[in-house]
């Protein structure tokens, strides 16, 4: 979650771009999670439809409560 461009995001960005470069290291080496693990499906498509119903239906509330920290935390 970003509110703007502050340290945290800069962070948050590169904590990513390393979570990207180790998943490709290990997708180059064979390393795989089994099906079954936490949301992954049988295969990638399975694993897409999952991720999508978990951003949708999940995450039906978080924009309202996102703004609400970001609003009381800046009037704090």
């Amino acid at each position: 979650l970003c509110d703007g461009a502050k340290i945290g995001c800069a962070l948050k960005v590169s904590t990513c771009t390393q979570a990207a470069v180790q998943s490709a290291i290990f997708a180059v080496r064979g390393v795989v999670i089994p099906q079954g693990q936490g949301i992954l499906g049988r295969n990638a498509e399975e694993s897409i439809v999952n991720l999508g119903r978990l951003s949708g239906e999940g995450t039906a509330n978080t924009d309202q409560v996102i703004l609400d920290l970001i609003l009381n935390n800046q009037s704090a």
